[in-house]
């Protein structure tokens, strides 16, 4: 938790002393990697790629692990790095897909502002059917027992994000047949 503490506020104080005070659109990798010039000179090379690298190296096996815990959780499958390959077979298998999966797209996109809008557009296309399971399994009495959440949290302002996030979905896909 300290670690990604630090990383935080490192990305907060480099982002406030570069682009913060010196404006600049960033439309690529190359402008991102310049962005560090104010504050680190001519090393900003150097410095905007140890910050890309530390941070996936926090970043990628936290999120691949979380989804892959959320995911077994869900099915009632066991899951954890307590837990040997036997005992966590689709916890494993999900966590290897996963981690493979990143480096393949890399290596095939070529382009690490293509593969940031790929994963806003993935996340936009999936993220309300997640919401729309969650909101399932917390108002299910058989599963949740009496902490179901009430009426107001899951038929309306649940729904109604989900619905949001729906249409935000088809947008982001329009978007990628039509443009911006």
């Amino acid at each position: 938790m300290t670690v990604s503490v630090v990383v935080m506020f490192a990305i907060m104080l480099t982002t406030s002393a570069t682009i913060g005070r010196h404006p600049t659109d960033i439309n690529s990798a190359a402008d991102a990697a310049q962005a560090p010039r104010p504050v680190a000179g001519p090393l900003e090379g150097m410095v905007f790629a140890l910050g890309f690298i530390g941070t996936g190296l926090l970043g990628v096996p936290v999120l691949a692990s979380a989804a892959c815990i959320g995911m077994s959780g869900l099915t009632g499958k066991s899951w954890g790095f307590d837990r040997s390959i036997r005992k966590a077979p689709l916890f494993y298998g999900l966590l290897a897909v996963s981690l493979t999966l990143g480096p393949v797209l890399a290596a095939v996109l070529n382009d690490a502002i293509a593969m940031l809008v790929l994963s806003a557009t993935i996340t936009d296309i999936s993220a309300a059917p997640f919401l729309a399971v969650v909101l399932l399994v917390a108002s299910d009495r058989r599963i949740m027992k009496d902490r179901t959440n009430g009426a107001l949290a899951t038929h309306t302002v649940g729904w109604l994000t989900a619905v949001v996030m729906a249409a935000r979905g088809v947008i982001a896909i329009a978007a990628q047949f039509i443009g911006p």
